[in-house]
């Protein structure tokens, strides 16, 4: 199950993309600021690509009940 999550951000830093073991998928993430915490959080491609450090962005989240984490699917600028 995917449970859907809304947040404001502000993306710090750009992770160099990884490569699975087997070299068939890629994970992205992105070093973020979330009111006074920081951390990392796994994104799709598309968000990946469409971020740029130091901006704020209100994100859509996804939550995946079986593997249980948190994803970024989608970003918008904050004006």
């Amino acid at each position: 199950m995917k449970i859907p999550a809304l947040m404001k951000l502000t993306v710090i830093t750009k992770a160099e993309p990884k490569k699975s073991q087997d070299g068939k998928s890629t994970f992205y993430q992105l070093g973020i600021k979330c009111g006074s915490e920081l951390g990392m959080m796994s994104c799709n491609e598309t968000v990946y690509h469409s971020v740029e450090e130091g901006n704020a962005y209100e994100v859509r989240g996804e939550y995946n009940t079986d593997y249980k984490s948190l994803r970024l699917v989608d970003a918008k600028l904050v004006k």
